[in-house]
């Protein structure tokens, strides 16, 4: 007797044993949405309906994997207002899995391939979880690195089958194992050879365990390893939070919700801790943070491996004679961004803990001026005299007069950055040229005259404020420091101690002078970046928002959270964004003016 409408196939062999197939028509992957819910709902029932003529129950799959989880499609669809109905229809889907468990019958998952997140959860539904030995199948609860947490049962029952310690890091990590691991932690068992073993091994369960119950519905079920309140785990708990602030900057709310949610949960009984879990995973759906990740690391991350499967390639190859959009990529343009105004912050007079430690709270991987270390001063500095030559000679209306700098500064002739800051430095820029490289800083006197006959063309560099072309000056030209690779930057690095920041950075700090805010340092660093991806989006050096996206998170580490430097925008809001950058740009300079790219999305959402 079977019935292959929609997509759960029912299929009741002589035995009595039902198998159900998920295989959604259609589609490469079993997912999670509202028809397959309503549909498992009405399966359950007629499960119930039909007990008495049925000896036991087989999940099994039509699709390579057994179940990829929920509809992200759906999940991303959810506002912050909607999480009440939210939260209901994660009640009602895990209560079909509690009328799973309690069916009365033996019900198995034959698992012939990955199973993750909520088809994880379908499968603890089951009281026993049969899987083939290869190590190509996953195994494990993702959702953490999509802002989520597994709320359809996973926090709770691996708790309950494995104990805090040992869940928690799957939980918290998001991380996939094989089967052989699966086993070992007592998420699966047995294993099997094949695919074609599945079936057989499952029947056979059966056939033993005709009245199986789970073991959290077991009378004096104890959670392994004790609970939140046993001394062995109540020191690593009372620490927990900390260490995960320091990995997450508070900027992901996921992992917190998360452990909040196991201890929580492992403090009250089974039914409870279920609605505990649900309710942390309504907090999350719907928030920006979320939206980001699963937007970007999920559909646009998915979207550049297509591509790549596909052969298409983004930044087209250049062949003879062809001429570039500029001298950068995209990703030192963006990223440069972000370093330039580490160093404008310092030569505005903001303390360089301040800059690293708010550029590190953003949730970026190092703060601007280790960052530059990292990179080098003097490839910074090498870049700047290249740009402002450039800029020079176009300034002159000459394309020919090409100067050979070498970046050794020997130029031997007379070189006027036009830098009109207001500076109270003074002037050991100790250049070694031995002739006039007058800066032109604005300054009442002359570095040293320059040659009466040349017409100097004053010009400022168009990606580096004024207060950031001052330090990097005087720290690769006055001090001589040119970063880690140089053994000395913006930091010292002694061979028997942590770097830490050069007691010379004292110099840049001017009493009586208004630093910008907290508030500003951080949104200057991530505004910085965000804007200069809409102009590379804009001048078609990125040919989508995925490549932005994806490219600044993984290339240079631009905040996940966020997702990605150009989703920053959505994460902020097109409106509040641009008002705020327009405000930056009235205290700080032109460079945080919006686009005018990015001014007519406001008003369309």
């Amino acid at each position: 007797m079977g019935n292959k409408s929609g997509s759960i196939q029912w299929q009741r062999d002589d035995d009595g044993i039902v198998v159900l197939t998920f295989d959604s028509p259609g589609e490469p992957v079993n997912t999670i949405n509202e028809p397959f819910r309503a549909e498992l709902e009405a399966t359950v029932s007629r499960l119930e309906a039909e007990r008495d003529h049925i000896t036991g129950v087989i999940l099994a799959s039509g699709k390579k994997t057994f179940f990829a989880g929920a509809d992200l499609h759906a999940l991303l669809a959810v506002r912050s207002d909607e999480r009440d109905v939210f939260f209901r229809y994660i009640e009602s889907f895990k209560a079909t899995l509690r009328r799973i468990e309690r069916l009365g019958r033996p019900v198995v998952a034959a698992i012939g391939g990955s199973v993750l997140g909520g088809g994880l959860e379908i499968a603890l539904a089951c009281h026993r979880r049969i899987v083939v030995d290869d190590p190509r199948i996953e195994i494990g609860f993702p959702e953490v690195t999509l802002g989520l947490l597994p709320g359809a049962g996973g926090v709770t029952k691996f708790v309950r089958m494995m104990g805090l310690q040992a869940a928690l890091p799957l939980l918290l990590e998001g991380r996939r194992i094989g089967p052989r691991d699966a086993l070992a932690a007592g998420i699966v068992g047995p294993l099997v050879d094949s695919p074609q073993a599945l079936l057989p091994a499952a029947r056979a369960w059966i056939a033993a365990n005709p009245a199986p119950v789970q073991p959290w519905d077991t009378r004096g079920h104890h959670i392994p390893g004790g609970g939140p309140s046993d001394p062995a785990l109540a020191a690593m708990l009372a620490v927990a939070p900390a260490m995960l602030m320091k990995t997450t900057r508070g900027n992901y709310p996921a992992p917190q919700a998360i452990l909040s949610a196991a201890v929580e949960g492992a403090q009250v009984d089974f039914d409870t801790a279920l609605r505990i879990e649900t309710r942390y995973l309504a907090t999350l759906a719907g928030s920006p943070s979320t939206r980001a990740l699963i937007g970007t690391m999920f559909f646009q991350r998915n979207e550049l491996k297509s591509r790549t499967r596909r052969g298409e390639s983004a930044a087209p190859v250049t062949r003879d004679g062809a001429v570039i959009d500029g001298r950068d990529l995209y990703s030192n343009r963006v990223f440069g961004s972000y370093l330039n105004e580490g160093m404008a912050l310092l030569g505005e007079g903001v303390p360089a803990a301040m800059i690293e430690h708010v550029g590190e709270a953003t949730g970026m991987p190092l703060g601007p001026l280790a960052a530059l270390d990292e990179q080098s001063l003097k490839l910074a500095d090498d870049r700047l005299h290249e740009e402002l030559a450039e800029l020079k000679r176009l300034a002159e209306g000459n394309a020919g007069h090409a100067h050979d700098h070498g970046h050794d500064h020997d130029h031997g002739h007379d070189h006027d950055h036009g830098h009109d800051h207001d500076h109270d430095h003074d002037h050991d820029h100790d250049h070694g040229h031995g002739h006039g490289h007058g800066h032109g800083h604005g300054h009442d006197h002359d570095h040293a005259p320059s040659t009466p006959a040349r017409t100097k063309a004053r010009v400022k560099s168009e990606r580096m404020a004024e207060s950031a072309v001052y330090v990097l000056e005087k720290m690769a030209h006055g001090y001589k420091r040119y970063g880690r690779a140089a053994g000395a930057g913006f930091y010292d690095y002694p061979d028997d101690a942590p770097r830490q920041l050069w007691p010379g950075l004292k110099t840049f700090e001017r009493g009586g002078r208004v630093i910008p805010s907290a508030d500003d340092v951080r949104d200057r660093l991530l505004y910085a970046q965000a804007l200069e991806t809409v102009r590379c989006l804009d001048d078609g050096m990125v040919a989508s928002a995925a490549d932005a996206n994806v490219g600044s998170i993984v290339g240079w580490g631009f905040p996940a959270y966020a997702g990605g430097a150009l989703h920053f925008v959505d994460y902020v809001g097109v409106e509040r964004f641009v008002a705020r950058a327009d405000e930056l740009a009235t205290k700080y300079g032109s460079r945080f003016s919006p686009p005018a790219s990015l001014r007519a999305r406001v008003g369309r959402g």
